[in-house]
């Protein structure tokens, strides 16, 4: 976890922000069970739009959550096609791009910090390199032996 509670550093904001995400789960923001009725989600989302639509709550936040959860929630349960893409992929628009990325030290990317990289790369290559110029060497000395 983070260790810098009441910090404002970008790291940790995105730290306790990715912490914090779960999946949605649009029967969960209804309230009704999995595999509820079609009867069943509509009153759950009538019920709460008496609570939560910003005609009825003039909180600010209640619209948010309205618009953010429950509107979304009952899109997708009462779409037969965006009900099967959240139960196969997870969201309601199908499988989702992703970026695949290495993370690496903030003093590798500086503009002044070539020696850095190079330090680097010559490292990795003698991390790779001298192990295989000593098992080279010694296969070769079986090789002798067996001539």
């Amino acid at each position: 976890m983070c260790s810098c509670s009441g910090s404002s550093s970008p790291s940790c904001a995105t730290w306790t922000t990715l912490a914090s995400l779960k999946p949605f789960d649009p029967y969960a923001a209804l309230g009704v069970p999995h595999g509820a009725s079609g009867a069943r989600i509509r009153q759950a989302y009538r019920t709460l739009s008496l609570q939560y639509h910003p005609d009825k709550n003039a909180n600010p936040e209640a619209a948010e959550h309205f618009a953010a959860q429950i509107s979304r929630a009952y899109d997708i349960l009462s779409d037969p096609v965006k009900l099967q893409k959240w139960q196969e992929y997870g969201d309601e628009n199908g499988p989702q791009d992703y970026e695949e990325s290495v993370a690496v030290p903030s003093w590798m990317l500086g503009r002044g910090s070539w020696w850095a990289r190079l330090a680097s790369l010559l490292l990795c290559l003698a991390a790779v390199l001298v192990p295989i110029a000593w098992a080279l060497k010694h296969l070769s000395q079986y090789d002798k032996l067996g001539s």
